[in-house]
Formats: C-alpha cells, sequence, structure tokens
C-alpha cells in the first residue's frame, strides 16, 4: 500500500498540518505501508525533520505549488491525503485521476472538497453538519476530537484527570512551533510582575521560532521562567502542568488528552471558533485573538486560574472525557475499511 501526504509548513502556515500528517504516517508505517510526502520549500519549513523520520519528500517549490502538473505519479498511489487550506475541490479532482482514494484533513469548512473520507478532528457546536454541502453523500465523515490525530507519547502517558489542588503549581506557556505574532514574548512580559505566584513557569518554543534569541534573554533573567526548545516530551510537561496559556490549534487536543485546561489567545483566525466552543463548554477561558488582549487581561486570568482549584479540577476532568489518545487507531481503521 502506497500513501501520499500532501502537507506544507513555513513561518507563516506554522508546523501543525504536517506534525499530524506525521502522526498518521507514523501509525501507517507500522502496517508496511510506504509513505510519502509532497511539500513546498517555504521559508521555516521542517522539511528536514520529515526527512529524518525516513520519509521521502517530493519537494514543490513554493511559488509552483498548486501547479495540477504535481499531481501526477508512475507509480499507484492507494491514499492521497491532503492537509491543505490553500486546495479545494478542483486540485483533489484533478488529482484524483492518478490516485486510488483522496482523503482530506480540514479544520474550516469553507470551501468545497471532492474525497472519499473527510477528517475534522475540531469541537464545534453544529459539528455534525458542518460539511453537508461540501462533499458528496458518499463521503465518510470522521468529525470531532474523538478522532485527534496525536503523537504516541499522548496515547502512552494519559493518566485521567489529574489536576490536584495540593500540587505544585507548574504553568506552561506555549504558542506552536513558530509563534509567528511573538504571542510567548508578550505573555511573558505581561507575568514579569506576577511569575513569582506559580512554582515555575515553563516556556516551549519551536526552534524555527523567530524571535527566541529574546525569548533567551527574558528568560535568562527572571528565575521562574524555564525555557525548553523543540521538546520531545511535550506530554510529560503537561502532565507536570495545572494550566497553560497557549495558542488554539492541534494543541488543544494534545492538552485534554493529558487533562489539562487553559487561558487562550489565538494566533491564527482557525483557531478562533474552536477556542470559543471550547469556552462555551467550560474546558477553557478564551481571552481573545493576538493583538486585541490586554496585559492585565492575561494577568489578571492568570491570577484566577491559579487562585480557581474548582475551575481546574472541573476543567480537567471534562478534557479528558472527550480526548482519549486514540483518534489515530479510529482513523487507521477506516481509512483501511474505505
Amino acid at each position: 500500500m502506497r500513501v501520499l501526504f500532501r502537507a506544507d509548513s513555513s513561518l507563516i502556515i506554522g508546523t501543525g498540518h504536517v506534525m499530524r500528517c506525521l502522526v498518521l504516517a507514523d501509525e501507517l508505517k507500522k502496517h508496511n505501508v510506504h509513505i510519502t510526502f509532497m511539500c513546498s520549500d517555504g521559508e521555516g519549513n521542517i522539511n528536514e525533520f520529515i526527512n529524518a523520520k525516513g520519509y521521502e519528500i517530493i519537494l514543490i517549490n513554493n511559488k509552483d505549488q498548486f501547479d495540477n502538473s504535481h499531481c501526477f505519479f508512475e507509480e499507484k498511489v492507494d491514499w492521497l491525503i491532503v492537509d491543505h487550506y490553500s486546495l479545494d475541490e478542483s486540485w483533489e479532482r484533478y488529482a484524483s485521476l492518478y490516485v486510488e482514494k483522496v482523503m482530506v484533513i480540514d479544520d474550516l469548512a469553507n470551501r468545497k472538497h471532492f474525497c472519499d473520507l473527510l477528517l475534522d478532528q475540531n469541537l464545534y457546536i453544529d459539528l455534525k453538519g458542518r460539511y453537508n454541502n461540501l462533499v458528496s453523500k458518499d463521503c465518510v465523515k470522521l468529525l470531532g476530537p474523538k478522532y485527534s490525530l496525536l503523537r504516541e507519547e499522548f496515547r502512552f502517558n494519559r493518566l485521567g484527570p489529574i489536576k490536584s489542588a495540593n500540587e505544585s503549581k507548574q504553568v506552561l506557556v506555549t504558542f506552536g512551533g513558530t509563534d509567528p505574532t511573538n504571542e510567548t514574548m508578550y505573555v511573558l512580559n505581561s507575568l514579569l510582575e506576577f511569575a513569582h505566584l506559580a512554582n515555575t513557569i515553563i516556556i516551549v518554543v519551536g526552534k524555527n521560532n523567530p524571535y527566541i534569541r529574546e525569548i533567551k534573554d527574558i528568560c535568562s533573567h527572571t528565575p521562574n521562567f524555564k525555557l525548553h526548545v523543540q521538546v520531545s516530551n511535550m506530554a510529560q510537561i503537561m502532565a507536570e502542568s495545572y494550566f497553560a496559556i497557549c495558542s488554539g490549534g492541534t494543541i488543544t487536543w494534545e492538552r485534554y488528552c493529558m487533562g489539562l485546561p487553559a487561558l487562550v489567545i489565538t494566533n491564527a483566525s482557525n483557531q478562533v471558533e474552536i477556542a470559543k466552543t471550547a469556552h462555551y463548554y467550560s474546558f477553557d477561558k478564551y481571552l481573545g485573538h493576538s493583538g486585541s488582549v490586554e496585559k492585565k487581561e492575561i494577568q489578571n486570568a492568570y491570577i484566577d486560574a491559579l487562585l480557581n482549584d474548582e475551575w481546574i479540577l472541573a476543567s480537567s476532568s471534562k478534557c479528558v472525557d472527550i480526548v482519549d489518545g486514540l483518534g489515530v487507531t479510529r482513523v487507521l481503521k477506516c481509512l483501511f475499511a474505505v
């Protein structure tokens, strides 16, 4: 069986699309599936990381990344898996001429798709009807956090509701692999005066973060700030944290698997509806979108969360109820069955 993934990463796009495809790729690899990635060469991409995991990459020049000629393959492809906001029904329909089946991973529900299988792992109030007019009636739809594509470390380290009012209160601050809006520095500057209220504030950034030098500088001068770059033990860090201050996106489902609630500041438009839904159900507290949240709001929410054990414990319990870490297993079962 041969599977081709079409996904990109860059400073602007971030790393989320590629990272969740890698979760599925790693699981497929266990079943002796031949994996290939098709990626563009945008600035700040993580293509080397894909190569380091042993996967072949068909490299597309960033300027020509939507050229339909790149869909053609001499060898049979059983599944094309597309995770890209700029590709839609027309690209997928053309690509389908050269592959057996097409799967689409989407979050937006803002365009039509031509696919046999569609995955949207997010939580929305109108979840069931989001794609009714955007895919064919024959398309199999996998909708909701029960299908979250999470790395093995989250499945293996999942402990259930882990928060305790008596534990040391470590706070996690993280805004994705690239953090293009530099939300990390904004939050750290907001917390300087009150950093001592938490036992430790763990800051996690990706190695491609363009502001890493100034982040390192502020952490070196603040005793409670502990910086980690490009970690491989995020599940453990989440398990040891009381709550997070973070962006939306894939990290939401990683946190929920580990029972970690958060104060959320979105730094991409596709995160907003998810964050609002999580706030509505009291999983998290949504502070607002990048550029619209005042430092005082962050400070007040941070202090309130440290003092509000009842909310932390209730939220932690809700989180683990909706994400059990087995989403990739469910998706794989559908891939082999369709």
